[in-house]
């Protein structure tokens, strides 16, 4: 048998001395904890529906008019923060199209854009079956519907 050289032991006390500086805890690199945390890994967690997270939301549309001084206002800045790109009709059907701000929202805050958009527009409270179509700036393709139930993204 070949004999251990001296720098074959150094670079192995050098490689293991500097991995356990990384750890908080000597004894964390060998005992990992009895339970790991996992009440609540990401915000939303794909079980519950999206409206059951914002069901105790005081936010109501007048709070944003409150805050901006008008809807108009309002709806100003959502399109200069590419929140919102376009609105039209095909047909009978109400589109909004939004942005890649849309997309980067929460679907909170996504939901709180679409009901402002309805509170100021009235659209679904024009008809019984009131809704307009929300499509994306870039594919033109449908991304969701908006009823007086909510938003529904695909």
């Amino acid at each position: 048998m070949r004999p251990i050289g001296f720098l074959t032991i150094l670079s192995i006390f050098i490689i293991s001395s500097t991995s356990i500086a990384q750890a908080s805890n000597f004894w964390d690199w060998f005992i990992t904890p009895d339970m790991p945390n996992f009440e609540q890994p990401y915000l939303e967690d794909g079980k519950n529906p999206n409206h059951a997270y914002w069901k105790d939301d005081t936010w109501t549309p007048e709070t944003w008019i409150k805050n901006r001084g008008n809807a108009q206002i309002v709806i100003k800045e959502l399109y200069e923060g590419k929140i919102i790109i376009k609105q039209y009709t095909e047909g009978d059907m109400p589109i909004l199209k939004v942005g890649q701000g849309f997309m980067n929202l929460s679907s909170l805050d996504q939901h709180r854009v679409a009901t402002f958009v309805d509170y100021v527009y009235k659209v679904t409270s024009l008809s019984p079956n009131g809704m307009f179509m929300l499509y994306h700036w870039e594919t033109n393709k449908p991304i969701g519907i908006y009823t007086k139930n909510g938003l529904q993204i695909q």
